[in-house]
């Protein structure tokens, strides 16, 4: 397969510039990839449209403007997620499963563990999503 061929989705909830993190990556690196050659989607619930430029000939879709997630999903070679405990990405890491899609996970800082005892409600949401989610979408 070469890199004209491969179809990467990108899942990252809200690519706006203000939130800093994997939000200022994510665009860089889609912009990189489709130089490459590499068909990019990147699905996400909101985005910055003022800086579109950032990336590349990416396609962006927003969530609420999806028809069919499971078709999206299964065009995909493969789906990045850009973070590991919010909904939105536990439940489309769920339909990869499902649908056998491949899936590589980039969690940036938030396995870190300053991160995950940030404060003690959020140990304690991300304790109970941990037993949910998390431990079965890493080992996949």
């Amino acid at each position: 397969m070469s890199e004209g061929d491969l179809s990467v989705l990108h899942v990252y909830r809200y690519l706006l510039r203000t939130m800093g993190g994997p939000a200022t990556v994510v665009p860089s690196l889609c912009r990189e990839l489709s130089l490459d050659g590499c068909n990019v989607s990147i699905l996400t619930l909101d985005y910055d449209a003022s800086n579109i430029e950032d990336y590349g000939s990416a396609r962006l879709i927003r969530y609420k403007d999806l028809r069919n997630l499971r078709a999206l999903v299964e065009r995909a070679d493969i789906v990045h997620f850009h973070e590991i405990w919010n909904v939105f990405e536990n439940r489309i890491m769920a339909l990869c499963r499902h649908s056998k899609t491949k899936y590589i996970i980039s969690p940036h800082s938030s396995l870190m563990h300053r991160d995950i005892c940030r404060t003690g409600f959020k140990l304690f949401k991300k304790q109970i999503a941990g037993h949910l989610s998390a431990r079965t979408n890493l080992t996949g």
